[in-house]
């Protein structure tokens, strides 16, 4: 009756035995056929653009194609609801991954949708100057060859400075790579051969390269209202940068500064003064006025220089300072060991209170729409209008027309 049980048979008999082997071969077959065809499905994935002649494998590729082409409809579909990246999100990720900073959805969704910096300043780093660098290279010996910023407050010397230093060097380990330009970073051009620091009196003038750190104009006017530094002019809380007199402009100071207030007429320029020091003090007709007349200096005059956009500090930092450390025949850093500044180049204490870090820069000033908020429309169109269109070509810094401007200020 139990038979089976009587012979010792449990189920476990050399034929059922090679029936479950022959089963489990079956299966894992299977199992490595289904990983065969995701490997090569996904390989496809990324080849899908080559044409019909390149492609080889005959029916297989074919079905496996097939079957690609319905996975990623299937995976596009689950995928409907997640936000996809944009351009701009992109280029900032890449940015701050090479940093390395932690990249969150949450913090890409605070930049633009687009990126807007490449629309504002093209894709490319620009660096005028660059023809000089034989002309320098030959005049100076490589053991004498200093190089420093140059540049108007705000707008990125100490940035400048900082990427230098840490990944470009110079045989004279001393003052190779210095600070600022000896007659003084911020100093006008005039400066030059009359101004000589304590601590830069070893170094000649003319053995230098100055680094002309200059600024959209238009940000750059922001960055002084929130720190004006040593330069002064009348202005009013709800209308900065006030390259011009408006009506409602309305000043609370001293008796001197609201007489002098009142003798400007409306629709007329607000002057700006910059006191250096106690015997040297620069007058100019506004901000825009200031701007103008310090790069202006600078671009007329026929020694070697280069001049270095901000901007291309800020989003491309590399190929920027590459370039740079080439001009003046030092070593770069080697790929992979670049030295990025995450924290502000000012630092954050005394008058560098409330400077931006990497991400805040990041986020100002790849925001079209925040470069001109502080702006009336009537002082737009005074920038527009006075602003050196040189300059604003030699640098891509374009002026969007007044009235792409919201006709008051939050």
């Amino acid at each position: 009756m139990f038979a089976g049980s009587q012979n010792g048979d449990d189920g476990n008999t050399p034929d059922i035995r090679n029936k479950r082997i022959g089963a489990y071969r079956v299966i894992l077959l299977l199992l490595a056929v289904a990983l065969f065809e995701l490997v090569v499905s996904d390989y496809m994935y990324t080849f899908d653009g080559m044409s019909h002649n390149d492609r080889r494998g005959g029916h297989i590729l074919q079905t496996l194609m097939q079957f690609n082409k319905k996975r990623r409809v299937s995976i596009h579909q689950s995928a409907k609801e997640l936000p996809l990246p944009t351009k701009a999100n992109h280029t900032i990720a890449l940015m701050l991954e090479k940093v390395g900073l932690e990249v969150t959805q949450e913090l890409l969704d605070q930049f633009p949708p687009i990126d807007q910096s490449s629309e504002l300043y093209g894709d490319e780093v620009l660096i005028p100057g660059l023809e000089t660098c034989e002309q320098y290279q030959n005049a100076v010996t490589l053991e004498d060859r200093h190089t420093g910023p140059a540049g108007m407050f705000n707008t990125g010397t100490n940035l400048m400075y900082d990427l230098l230093h840490e990944n470009c060097k110079l045989p004279n380990r001393r003052f190779g790579v210095i600070w600022q330009v000896p007659w003084g970073k911020h100093q006008p051009l005039s400066s030059k051969n009359r101004n000589f620091p304590k601590h830069w009196l070893s170094v000649e003038h003319e053995d230098v390269l100055p680094l002309v750190v200059i600024k959209d104009p238009l940000t750059w006017m922001g960055s002084m209202c929130r720190n004006s530094y040593s330069a002064h002019w009348i202005r009013t809380s709800d209308h900065c940068p006030n390259l011009i007199k408006l009506e409602t402009d309305k000043v609370k100071a001293d008796k001197e500064k609201e007489e002098e207030f009142r003798n400007i007429r409306v629709g007329e320029p607000i002057p700006v003064s910059v006191k250096y020091n106690s015997t040297q003090i620069t007058y100019h007709e506004n901000l825009v006025g200031l701007w103008n007349d310090y790069y202006g200096a600078y671009w007329k005059d026929p020694s070697p220089k280069l001049f270095v956009r901000y901007e291309d500090l800020l989003f491309r930092p590399e190929e920027t300072i590459s370039k740079v450390c080439s001009c003046i025949g030092g070593n770069f850093s080697t790929p992979g060991n670049f030295h990025f500044v995450k924290r502000s180049a000012k630092g954050n204490a005394g008058v560098h209170h409330g400077s931006s870090d990497l991400v805040g820069a990041l986020l100002r000033y790849s925001n079209a729409q925040t470069r001109i908020q502080a702006f009336t429309p009537l002082d737009l169109k005074s920038a527009a209008a006075e602003l050196n269109t040189e300059l604003l070509d030699a640098f891509h810094y374009p002026i969007p027309e007044p009235v792409e401007l919201p006709l008051a200020i939050e």
